[in-house]
């Protein structure tokens, strides 16, 4: 997978957090484990193994958390 994730407007669709769940925004930061976004109620932080993202660009797709565990510039450019 080779998107840029900050700046897409994602939501978590499943989460072993229940209360992750549903939570929506822009992503801001990304690190190798983790996704920060920025919500109505704050930024929050997700670990990336643990939820399943719906990702808004120009179509929208699905992505499992687990597969995109790397940094962002090593996935993009891989």
């Amino acid at each position: 997978m080779n998107i840029e994730l900050i700046g897409a407007m994602v939501e978590i669709i499943s989460a072993a957090n229940k209360t992750d769940k549903a939570q929506k925004g822009k992503v801001i930061d990304e690190t190798k484990n983790t996704i920060t976004i920025e919500t109505k109620k704050g930024n929050k932080k997700f670990i990336k193994n643990t939820i399943t993202l719906k990702v808004k660009t120009r179509e929208e797709m699905i992505i499992d958390g687990k597969t995109i565990t790397k940094r962002s510039y090593d996935r993009i450019k891989g």
